[in-house]
């Protein structure tokens, strides 16, 4: 069996009390759906908060893109991070298939600020801790 650190998974948490969905939802858990002991293992989450929640649709469905694209560039980073770590595995790693069309690539990274890139290194600092 691999010990907590020797796998990660990429979560970006929308809210801290979405956390249990990635343990307990068979449709979004990315721990129970591959890794068939996930209840026997030792967990730690690192995480950072990037968005309020938004009870207007126009404010939420950018809160959404934002935040996925804030996952593309964690698990991107994360996957950088693990490269020659063979004892290390990514869950569903961010693997950049598919058409994006340029202008749709120039929205999402107008996400990718100054601020986020500060929080998102910050959050990457705290993985390689972990991992260390």
């Amino acid at each position: 069996m691999l010990a907590r650190r020797e796998i990660i998974e990429r979560v970006v948490i929308r809210s801290f009390p979405g956390a249990g969905n990635h343990f307990y939802n068979h449709i979004h858990s990315q721990i129970r759906n591959n890794l068939p002991d996930h209840e026997t293992r030792d967990y730690i989450y690192v995480f950072e908060h990037f968005e309020e929640y938004h009870t207007d649709l126009s404010a939420r469905r950018k809160a959404i893109d934002r935040i996925n694209e804030i996952e593309r560039w964690v698990n991107t980073r994360i996957s950088e991070i693990l490269q020659g770590k063979p004892h290390r595995k990514l869950l569903n790693p961010h693997r950049g298939r598919g058409y994006v069309a340029a202008k749709k690539r120039q929205e999402r990274y107008k996400f990718r600020t100054p601020a986020m890139a500060k929080k998102v290194e910050g959050l990457i600092r705290a993985v390689e801790k972990e991992l260390a």
